[in-house]
């Protein structure tokens, strides 16, 4: 495979991309995307917007030191989900004001200082949330007990870190609909595997537990891999 860099010349430095569209010859997508940020803004775009003759175009407007963490179809019956790495969490309804191309987008979830999302997303009824965390803890929540609230605000806790001057943080969050691998590196680079069977359902507002097959251990960088069906 190539480099996206080698791909698209007039990429930055350390620009990545965040999804692919596969399509059958001479289809055109069709639908609406949602762009979501690390500083919980949220757009809602036609796909048509972005049927332009050329390689390379802007996306989305972004302000100074934010990015797109994901992009994802519009989907019918859904709230939207954030995550943010203080171990805030914001269940909103899914009614975003449609923009243009490069326009900026609307707050989805209010961040507090140097806050930031880790996990921003459309969730179903009976939805499960998968979370981990510096202090080695981790945990599963029922979303469907998250009351869903405005956009814009705060939200409430999803994960106890601790006193906050330790700096312990929410490192990964995902949906856990399918089974999911989870990879582990320590400080020390020690690396760990482990699954969500052994990650036990917790209260909204608890501190979550170690993994039963791994035990202690302080997380530098996190992983999770959904199954993929056969």
């Amino acid at each position: 495979g190539s480099k996206f860099s080698a791909l698209f010349k007039q990429a930055e430095k350390n620009e990545a991309p965040i999804g692919f569209v596969v399509l059958k010859p001479n289809e055109e997508p069709s639908g609406k995307l949602l762009f979501f940020t690390r500083k919980g803004m949220v757009k809602l775009t036609d796909v048509k917007e972005y049927l332009l003759q050329k390689s390379y175009y802007q996306a989305m407007k972004l302000r100074e030191g934010d990015e797109i963490i994901a992009i994802e179809y519009l989907k019918e019956k859904t709230d939207l989900f954030f995550v943010s790495k203080k171990g805030m969490c914001l269940r909103c309804e899914n009614s975003i004001p449609e923009q243009g191309r490069v326009s900026g987008g609307v707050k989805g979830m209010e961040l507090d200082g140097k806050d930031e999302i880790v996990l921003a997303t459309q969730i179903s009824e009976g939805a499960l949330a998968l979370l981990g965390a510096t202090t080695g803890a981790f945990k599963k929540v029922e979303l469907d007990k998250i009351a869903t609230i405005s956009r814009a605000r705060k939200g409430v806790k999803i994960f106890d870190l601790g006193d906050e001057k330790f700096g312990e943080q929410v490192l990964k969050a995902m949906i856990a609909d399918k089974k999911v691998t989870i990879f582990i590196k320590d400080r020390i680079n020690a690396e760990y595997y482990s699954t969500d069977s052994y990650c036990a359902i917790d209260a909204r507002t608890g501190k979550g537990k170690y993994l039963k097959n791994v035990g202690s251990c302080q997380p530098a960088e996190i992983y999770f891999s959904k199954k993929i069906d056969d």
